[in-house]
């Protein structure tokens, strides 16, 4: 879980910073079928979110998207995995170091209103750009408490601080 998005390589590659990478090098069919289970479950969607990959990749669906679903949590315990589980996994997730988003991966990011409270994690240029340009059309804001930036979603529906430390 230590990743939002996911490249279908990353299965049978190692890859740093995450536990599970390599895991099916022996066998890529199983690697290949657990992210096709996942994806008709709801629980990832497929795009080019990742840069210079040549294969597609994935997002997970946040805990929140996940929640406003019966069907997905169903979907999410079929796999043995309980909501708080998955959020509290989902709260640590970072990308490879070396792993860029694509202009897909960005623009899905910044689109995601669940995404709003990750913001934080996200230090590519790109990424950063586009979240400044959010904060200059008022639709997020940024706030930092006891030294750490969070992000705040400026819609009607999404008016509450999303992250806390």
């Amino acid at each position: 879980m230590e990743s939002p998005f996911i490249l279908s390589s990353w299965l049978s590659t190692k890859t740093t910073g995450l536990s599970w990478s390599g895991k099916w090098n022996k066998n890529v069919a199983d690697g290949q079928a657990v992210l096709a289970n996942l994806k008709k479950s709801g629980l990832l969607v497929e795009g080019k979110f990742i840069m210079y990959s040549k294969n597609p990749s994935f997002a997970k669906l946040t805990p929140s998207a996940i929640q406003e679903d019966p069907d997905k949590i169903a979907n999410l315990q079929s796999f043995g995995i309980t909501i708080q589980q998955y959020a509290a996994a989902y709260e640590n997730m970072i990308l490879p170091v070396q792993t860029k988003l694509s202009s897909q991966g960005i623009e899905y990011l910044c689109k995601t209103k669940y995404l709003i409270p990750f913001y934080h994690l996200y230090k590519q240029n790109g990424i950063v750009k586009e979240i400044n340009n959010l904060e200059e059309k008022g639709q997020i804001q940024r706030v930092i408490n006891d030294g750490i930036t969070q992000y705040v979603g400026m819609y009607a529906f999404h008016r509450k601080t999303l992250h806390r430390k």
